[in-house]
């Protein structure tokens, strides 16, 4: 099974936003419980098989860039990886259009 249908992250979304007022809101700004509640809205929208945009996939995986940045997680490195990946797709159909 792929590691992206092993590693799921709803609880641990779900958890930072239910802690949000007594844990993290004391050290980041409203902007990062956006993209919290952002990224579970996707997660759920993935798993119920929705499909993305290139557009939208670049985006998300932005803000999980972000999140990642912000908590100094060791991922961020491969995410940013897929991030570039995403965005020279984008590039190529940007340049068809």
């Amino acid at each position: 099974m792929e590691k992206a249908l092993i590693e799921d992250v709803s609880l641990q979304l779900k958890l930072i936003k239910k802690q949000w007022d007594k844990v993290f809101k004391i050290k980041l700004d409203k902007a990062f419980l956006l993209i919290v509640e952002e990224l579970i809205e996707v997660r759920n929208d993935w798993a119920h098989g929705s499909p993305f945009s290139v557009d939208d996939t670049y985006r998300y995986l932005d803000n999980i860039t972000r999140i990642l940045k912000i908590i100094n997680a060791e991922e961020v490195e491969e995410v940013e990886k897929e991030k570039q990946e995403v965005l020279r797709l984008l590039s190529q159909q940007q340049f068809r259009g």
